[in-house]
């Protein structure tokens, strides 16, 4: 019930949490730009974080479901384009996942 009332910049913070993270790991691992390729996946990673976003505040299935889709929508694209191996966008996935449930757990102390 908290995370429901929780303010909308929550969701921008752990968005812009999740570009920072990815922009740290392919700046370390010196691999792709951005924007174009490279371990993780950020546009994976920031979908599958507005998803978890989507998920935690409207507790609705069926809204959920749509983020879920949209969210496997990016990671395919993402893969059929050759951008991306399928380990990058799922690393990338999983990273915006874990990334906003931290943000909320921290926002929701």
């Amino acid at each position: 019930k908290k995370i429901k009332t929780m303010p909308v910049h929550i969701t921008a913070a752990s968005l812009l949490v999740v570009v920072i993270a990815v922009m740290i790991i392919k700046n370390i691992g010196k691999t792709g730009t951005f924007l174009k390729g490279g371990m993780p996946s950020g546009h994976s990673a920031l979908a599958f974080s507005l998803f978890t976003s989507i998920t935690m505040i409207s507790q609705n299935a069926l809204i959920s479901t749509l983020g879920a889709l949209m969210a496997l929508l990016v990671l395919h694209s993402r893969y059929e384009a050759g951008v991306h191996s399928i380990s990058e966008v799922i690393l990338g996935g999983v990273l915006g996942i874990i990334l906003t449930i931290l943000i909320f757990q921290i926002a929701g102390l």
